[in-house]
């Protein structure tokens, strides 16, 4: 804790805080509200407007923090989330040695028969007296780690909390062939209420069957006497209904049986709460009538004994006006704040409310004043399919019209270039991701708008080539670029666009996919390889299941059309590449296994191909774990098409 005082730090705690870790697939997904601040958003831990980490903290008064922490023994996931495999392979290498215990890991399709080993997963919640540094566990409650946020709202009066803690995954035949692409509606919570005043011990809420699966905590009413939230009957259903909590009785009943809502926005981002009290304890709920199947939701007045009739949306707090490089990191009655990156910086700056003066509070980076960036523009052009589209251009440094260069294209696909100022030109983005790292390399770089269909009913594979052979064309035909001196990379997505891309065309000089998904069998089913060390519960780590049905829109489950995953994956097509292949691969990659990049690699090798796989081991799907693996990676990527675009011409 920071002390205005003395302008120290101390710490107050020696147990571990529970953390919720960065990016993707969140683990321990967190969400604390309410207490002295009142407010209705999670605070949040990294400058964010939607999705970051959340707090695992509030303030509850002047003196008293409410905190999530680890049970003894355990440590924060946001420390251990990349270790935890390697040092589970240790101590597997030492039980080995031993030859007393077996090695083995379970994983059984009823979850049940796994229930003692799931249930290890818990997180106490407790308060802690900053000033005496006393401590007092409220309660022990069901933290299962990878599907679901903990969701913590405190009473207006600040004398009970409801907790909604995941406790296991709604099973997968549960959740049936069509799930949504929102952890919350994979995982099974248990309803929670604790006494913060310490008088009685925690209760564990019954819910009824029409809300036997609890989604999120939505509003505590002005008298903390009920609490609002969302719920489902089933795991398959999309549609939620508004239910009210009774903090004395604890019953469960629903609020307006005659509306639905959709399940889409509840997780641990910034939304717009879809049910709130008013302060005559009447309500204001976001839904649709049942009787309408289809439409959007909008908004309803509801108060007792008066039929529901249409309102108006909530009225949002007034955002500060900020120009298109700047990021809102706080706003509240004293006045804003909010960072911009400059060509001299990245800039912290602030505004007294009601001054209208912008101060500027401080500067770091200064060595971006002396960086010679390279210069970006926009090209506007036609898809295959006749749809007009934008594609993003970086010129290497000192670039001067009617200059060629070499070609880099980059590939994603859903990236959709609006103008400048996209996230692919932010010259603070992270390792082998800044474009501009390439362009200082003297390469033009190519980011075409690549739009995905909400339904691609024969899969994403054909589609790979639509926004971006037309974009390839269009440079060449506006700066006249060699043809023959144009490469293809991409990572995670745009890896397996890469690997789509090279089976389909030889328009390019050298490629590179980059944790790229090769095989959609392997990819739909593999285990996440991070999953090593989470006993009993690393068959529910990966998500791809999912994200293969919704994000890569794959029309169906791999079960019930094997024809059609072979169709889309990039590995049955290599007899077909003549283009060198340059491959990267973390070996605890979250999202494709390593063992993809790897088939891939055997069977060009075996054709006699060019081809050169790059195997990193303990990294991420994202390659950024070591400075020392970023380095290499970028090297390896500079020297692979330098060789193909300018040496061999």
């Amino acid at each position: 804790m920071w002390s205005r005082a003395t302008d120290g730090i101390r710490r107050i705690s020696q147990q571990p805080m529970m953390t919720m870790t960065r990016y993707g697939s969140p683990l321990n997904a967190l969400d604390l509200r309410g207490g002295a601040d009142a407010k209705r958003q999670s605070l949040g831990c990294t400058p964010s407007e939607g999705a970051g980490e959340r707090a695992p903290f509030l303030w509850l008064d002047e003196h008293r923090l409410l905190v999530l922490q680890m049970p003894a023994g355990q440590n924060s996931s946001l420390l251990t989330q990349n270790t935890r495999p390697l040092q589970f392979a240790g101590e597997i290498a030492q039980t080995l040695r031993d030859g007393m215990t077996s090695t083995v890991d379970v994983a059984d399709s009823g979850r049940e028969n796994l229930s003692k080993t799931r249930e290890q997963y818990q997180v106490e919640i407790s308060l802690i007296d900053v000033a005496s540094g006393e401590r007092q566990i409220l309660a022990s409650v069901p933290a299962f780690p990878f599907r679901g946020m903990l969701s913590l709202v405190v009473s207006p009066d600040r004398k009970t909390a409801a907790v909604l803690a995941p406790a296991d995954v709604i099973p997968p035949q549960e959740v049936g062939p069509k799930p949504l692409n929102n952890d919350e509606t994979a995982s099974d919570k248990r309803l929670i209420l604790i006494d913060l005043t310490a008088k009685s011990p925690p209760r564990r809420v019954t819910v009824p069957e029409e809300a036997r699966y609890p989604l999120d905590l939505l509003d505590w009413s002005p008298d903390s006497t009920a609490l609002l939230l969302r719920a489902r009957a089933s795991g398959s259903t999309r549609d939620v209904h508004v239910f009210r909590l009774d903090a004395s009785s604890g019953k469960v009943s629903s609020v307006a049986p005659n509306f639905v809502d959709r399940a889409w926005d509840a997780g641990p981002v910034d939304h717009e709460l879809s049910a709130r009290w008013l302060k005559n304890s009447s309500l204001l709920i976001r839904g649709r009538q049942i009787s309408a199947s289809e439409g959007t939701e909008t908004w309803w007045y509801l108060s007792a004994g008066s039929k529901p009739r249409p309102a108006s949306p909530p009225t949002k707090s007034k955002r500060l006006e900020l120009p298109s490089s700047a990021q809102l990191l706080a706003q509240d009655r004293y006045g804003s704040i909010w960072r911009e990156l400059t060509d001299r910086g990245m800039v912290l700056q602030g505004r007294p409310a009601g001054t209208g003066r912008t101060l500027e509070l401080f500067r770091v980076n200064h060595h971006l004043a002396s960086v010679d960036w390279g210069t970006i523009s926009t090209i506007d052009y036609v898809s295959e399919g006749g749809a007009p589209l934008k594609a993003l251009v970086i010129h290497p440094p000192g670039h001067r019209h009617g200059q060629s260069h070499p070609v880099l294209v980059w590939v994603y696909p859903g990236t959709m270039i609006r103008g400048k100022q996209d996230y692919w030109d932010d010259r603070l983005l992270p390792g082998i991701y800044n474009l501009q790292l390439y362009a200082a390399k003297g390469y033009t770089v190519l980011v075409p708008s690549m739009p995905r269909a909400q339904e691609l009913s024969g899969g994403p594979y054909l589609h790979m080539k639509e926004g971006v052979l037309p974009a390839v064309d269009k440079l060449i035909e506006l700066e006249g670029s060699d043809p023959r001196r144009v490469g293809l990379f991409g990572q995670s997505f745009g890896g397996y666009a890469t690997y789509s891309l090279v089976t389909q065309t030889d328009r390019f000089a050298a490629a590179a996919a980059i944790d790229g998904i090769a095989d959609m069998h392997t990819t739909y089913g593999a285990f996440d390889r991070s999953g090593d060390g989470w006993p009993g519960i690393a068959q529910d780590k990966g998500v791809n299941p999912t994200i293969v049905t919704t994000a890569m829109r794959m029309p169906e489950q791999a079960y019930r059309d094997p024809r059609i995953y072979a169709a889309n994956s990039p590995i049955m097509y290599t007899s077909t590449i003549h283009t060198p292949l340059l491959m990267a691969h973390g070996t605890f990659d979250i999202r494709g296994s390593v063992a993809e990049a790897e088939a891939m690699f055997t069977l060009l090798d075996q054709q006699g191909k060019p081809a050169r796989l790059l195997r990193y081991h303990g990294e991420n799907h994202s390659i950024a774990l070591s400075p020392a693996n970023v380095r290499n990676l970028y090297d390896e990527l500079i020297t692979w098409f330098d060789r193909y675009l300018k040496d061999q011409h």
